[in-house]
């Protein structure tokens, strides 16, 4: 029995999710699923549990569609000079950055996908979430034009705590202001939104500290309630995991 994490207040989006895949069940169209499992050093502490749910949602979704598994990998930029914030200084250090990366494109066998996950190890690197976020869609939208009619919907699980942090840059101060970086928001979200991407997303913030955590679960909220998906904040909690996903995704 998997056991020993999350939910707090969580009936919402348990019924949304259910009543998705019911309805999506019910069409000849499989869904098209890209999902981010989320493997960067903010989520160090929690990536057992990030395994584990990962897994879980594999379990639920390969027979309703294709499914594309997306992580982060560790790459060394030497234009971009990061100098961490003391509270950050989990992300890695100076040219580190943490990029997403396709780890396995369109694919049912939960054997292939769960070998993936098992496979992943936690990267250092500021974090390039919105970047992650667009290959994602990327992927789900050249999948589409070339089988358009195939699919019911397309689909986007995020496993994360919603941290990004590529703005910290030079020394103390990041190059993009809060007004650049909600600019660069609302252009992904209406990318999405275009492209008539749903986006439901298990935000794992609690690690956070108080600043990233409020910058993580607005983001978090804004671009699933834009994209008509919703979103969770889990709490450390003993409960089964496996009947929580059951109820989150259906049977």
């Amino acid at each position: 029995m998997l056991k020993g994490i999350i939910v707090n207040s969580v009936s919402t989006l348990l019924l949304t999710l259910a009543f998705l895949t019911s309805v999506l069940g019910q069409t000849d169209k499989p869904t098209a699923y890209a999902v981010l499992v989320d493997n960067t050093r903010s989520m160090e502490k929690q990536f057992p549990q990030v395994v584990i749910l990962s897994k879980a949602v594999v379990e639920r979704i390969h027979k309703r569609g294709s499914v594309s598994l997306f992580s982060f990998i560790s790459k060394r930029d030497g234009d971009s000079f990061v100098m961490p914030y003391s509270y950050e200084v989990h992300e890695g250090g100076n040219y580190d950055r943490a990029v997403g990366a396709l780890g396995v494109d369109w694919n049912q066998d939960k054997n292939i996908l769960n070998h993936y996950i098992d496979g992943l190890s936690v990267v250092r690197g500021q974090t390039d979430l919105l970047g992650a976020i667009r290959s994602m869609a990327k992927l789900l939208n050249e999948t589409s034009l070339g089988v358009r009619t195939s699919f019911a919907a397309k689909v986007m699980i995020l496993i994360t705590d919603g941290d990004h942090r590529m703005e910290m840059y030079g020394t103390l101060q990041p190059t993009a202001t809060d007004d650049e970086r909600r600019r660069r928001e609302k252009q992904l979200i209406k990318a999405l939104k275009e492209s008539g991407i749903t986006v439901y997303s298990i935000g794992l913030t609690g690690q956070l500290s108080v600043t990233p955590r409020e910058k993580a679960e607005s983001f978090l909220n804004y671009i699933t309630k834009e994209t008509g998906g919703r979103v969770v904040f889990p709490k450390l909690k003993k409960v089964d995991v496996d009947t929580l996903l059951r109820e989150l995704l259906g049977k």
